[in-house]
């Protein structure tokens, strides 16, 4: 079979390789000729795969609902794995003895960040304010911040219009998936509400922040909301 980046592409040998859909005689005759044609690394832009599937998956968080995830192989983590191993493979084919030993050190530096996870340090802090608005109203928009260099969000929420003295806080994102909850909130001296959170922790998206106040008989009411947004980039 001729190999060339246009029947690569034709017949999805990449995709088809990545899902283990190959054969192994498809999947050795992929891997040597890129071995003995390496200029077709960068004719089917392979160098810049890792990048992509990194932008991908802070674009589309670590977790999603259960009835909304799709095969297992789409899941980010598998997508990032899949993508070190694949790297990896063809990169520790072409290398030379010293390029390979760089490349298997960098290999078990990635699956030792795949299995423990990446958190950035916040780079600085970020000081906040917003008004919740009532349930019927337009709630109120702040941006946190990005994922990339990630603040340390200090967020005061003015509670003067109620009653209450305990809150319940609980933060949803916008595909529904649930990101925390703080119960028994109570206002600083300020009389405001104080969350803090390193933005780095948040998939890139938007957040919908609903506050519940207690009532002295422990009864939950409805108490307002506000939004956030987080960038990848």
């Amino acid at each position: 079979m001729r190999m060339d980046p246009q029947v690569i592409t034709d017949s999805h040998f990449i995709e088809r390789y990545l899902l283990g859909d190959l054969s192994d005689a498809e999947a050795r005759y992929l891997e040597q000729m890129l071995q003995q044609h390496p200029a077709l690394l960068d004719q089917l832009d392979l160098p810049t795969a890792a990048e992509r599937l990194s932008r991908l998956l802070a674009l589309t968080g670590h977790e999603s609902t259960p009835a909304s995830r799709g095969p297992r192989w789409c899941h980010a983590a598998t997508i990032t794995a899949v993508a070190i191993a694949f790297i990896a493979t063809i990169g520790i084919a072409l290398g030379t003895s010293s390029s390979r030993r760089e490349l298997v050190a960098e290999l078990n530096a990635a699956r030792t960040s795949l299995a423990i996870g990446n958190l950035t340090a916040p780079d600085h802090i970020a000081h906040l304010r917003v008004v919740p608005s009532p349930a019927d109203k337009p709630a109120p928009m702040i941006h946190l911040g990005d994922r990339a260099i990630p603040a340390l969000a200090e967020i005061r929420i003015d509670v003067s219009r109620l009653q209450a003295a305990d809150f319940i806080l609980t933060i949803q994102r916008e595909d529904r998936t649930y990101w925390g909850r703080i119960d028994r909130l109570h206002r600083d001296s300020n009389g405001d509400l104080s969350v803090a959170i390193n933005v780095g922790t948040l998939p890139a998206g938007r957040y919908e922040w609903k506050l519940d106040e207690l009532d002295l008989h422990g009864e939950r009411h409805n108490a307002g909301r506000f939004l956030t947004s987080v960038a990848a980039h």
